[in-house]
């Protein structure tokens, strides 16, 4: 999924561009695991980093917000700060769109689903078809 730099290293940048840079993290094989009570299938954790704002969000627990402008050693968590509702919803609607958009199939193209569908009876794995 990632992107050719090609671009930005002949002073380039594409009109779409990504903002915010993506990570995310499996922590089942970490003691904080078992610290935090946390069963192995839910002990994920993702984060999202623009220019100024980290958010990270843990399975099962309040959001995690720094401005990394005032605090770029990320040691005053505003996740929890009313005030800051407004930049947790637009962070926490960005990792939204981004974990529902990437692409979870990485082993076949477009062009061979194309080329497969309509052959679910052939298969034998029939979705929405009743009676």
């Amino acid at each position: 999924e990632g992107r050719s730099l090609q671009p930005i290293l002949h002073g380039k940048t594409p009109e779409d561009w990504r903002t915010a840079a993506f990570s995310e993290l499996d922590y089942a094989f970490y003691a904080a695991r078992e610290t935090l009570g946390v069963d192995v299938s839910s002990s994920r954790a993702y984060m999202l980093r623009t220019d100024r704002w980290k958010y990270v969000y843990y399975k099962g627990f309040p959001p995690q917000l720094f401005d990394l402008d005032a605090d770029p050693d990320e040691l005053t968590d505003l996740g929890r700060n009313p005030e800051y509702a407004d930049t947790l919803r637009d962070l926490k609607d960005q990792l939204f769109d981004r974990l529902t958009s990437r692409n979870y199939r990485v082993t076949m193209d477009d062009a061979t689903i194309h080329a497969q569908f309509g052959t679910e009876e052939e298969v034998g794995v029939l979705i929405g078809k009743w009676g």
